[in-house]
C-alpha cells in the first residue's frame, strides 16, 4: 500500500489512452467461493459475493466476482501525513485522475464489472471535510482509503448460470500489448485453481471466547449520555457501536462453516 504524490498521480494520468474492450473467456459454472479459495490467502484478493445467487431474478443478487491480483494499489492514511497538511489535501482527487487514466470499455452481455478500482472508505474519512469530527484515538490505526486496480476478474452470472475469466490487459497502453497481457492473466488465473476441495463436515463450532470494548454497565452509561445529548440539542442522533474480537484457532478457515 503507498501513498501517492501528485507526481505519481500525473505520471499515471499522461498514460491515459483510449479505453477498449478486456479479452475473456468462459468457465464452467461452480459456486464462487470454490474457486476463490484457490486465491484467499493472496494479497489483495477480493470475493464480492451474490446475497443469494440462487434466486432466478434479475437484481442486485445477480452476479459475483473474484479479484485477485491488482496491477496498482492505493492507500491513503491521514495519520502519516504532516499536521499542517493533515486537511490540505483530497484523496478523492486522486482516485478520480487515476481511474480516468485506465479506462475499459465493457462488453455487452457479460457481466457488467470488468475490472477496475475496487475497495472501501472507512467511516472516518469524513474528518476531512468536518474537522470537528476527527476522533480523539484511532488505535488500529487503519488507511481511510484503500483501493485495487484489477485487470483481472472473475465473473459469475447466477441467473444464466455461466462464469467468465475477464482481463483488460492493463497497465499496458499498447493494443498489441494489452491483448497479450490480458491473455497471459487469463492462463494465469486458470493455472491458479486447484481441483475444488470436498466441504468437511462440521457440526459444531469450538468455543471462542469474544471480548467486546464494552462492559454491560459502559454500555448503559454510553446510552443514557446520548440520550442527554439529545435532548440538550447538541446532537440529533448518534450511532453507538461495539466492538467484538476473539482469538481464533491457528488452523481456523472459515470456508468449513460456510
Amino acid at each position: 500500500m503507498i501513498l501517492l504524490n501528485e507526481h505519481k498521480i500525473h505520471e499515471y494520468v499522461d498514460k491515459a489512452k483510449v479505453a477498449s474492450e478486456p479479452i475473456y473467456e468462459e468457465i464452467e459454472y461452480v459456486i464462487p467461493i470454490n474457486v476463490f479459495e484457490s486465491f484467499s490467502q493472496e494479497k489483495w484478493s477480493m470475493l464480492i459475493d451474490s446475497a443469494n445467487g440462487s434466486q432466478k431474478k434479475y437484481g442486485t443478487n445477480r452476479y459475483s466476482y473474484i479479484l485477485v491480483d491488482p496491477f496498482y494499489t492505493y492507500s491513503f492514511n491521514s495519520n502519516k501525513l504532516e499536521k499542517q497538511q493533515k486537511f490540505a489535501v483530497d484523496p478523492f482527487n486522486d482516485l478520480r485522475k487515476l481511474s480516468s487514466s485506465y479506462q475499459i470499455k465493457a462488453i455487452k452481455n457479460l457481466p457488467p464489472f470488468q475490472g477496475g478500482l475496487v475497495g472501501y472508505l472507512s467511516y472516518d474519512l469524513t474528518h476531512l471535510y468536518h474537522p470537528v469530527l476527527t476522533p480523539k484515538f484511532n488505535d488500529l490505526k487503519l488507511p481511510e482509503i484503500c483501493m485495487g486496480f484489477y485487470d483481472l476478474v472473475c465473473a459469475f452470472d447466477h441467473v444464466k448460470r455461466r462464469a467468465y475469466i475477464i482481463s483488460s490487459g492493463l497497465p499496458e497502453v499498447h493494443e498489441e500489448k494489452k491483448i497479450s497481457r490480458a491473455h497471459e492473466r487469463i492462463n494465469w488465473f486458470k493455472k491458479q485453481i486447484r481441483i475444488f476441495p470436498q466441504r468437511k463436515n462440521v457440526e459444531n463450532i469450538n468455543e471462542v471466547f469474544i471480548n467486546s470494548n464494552f462492559t454491560k454497565d459502559q454500555y448503559l452509561k454510553a446510552v443514557e449520555q446520548v440520550i442527554y445529548y439529545i435532548k440538550a440539542g447538541d446532537i440529533f442522533e448518534a450511532n453507538l457501536s461495539q466492538r467484538f474480537e476473539a482469538k481464533l484457532p491457528v488452523d481456523f478457515d472459515l470456508n468449513d462453516y460456510l
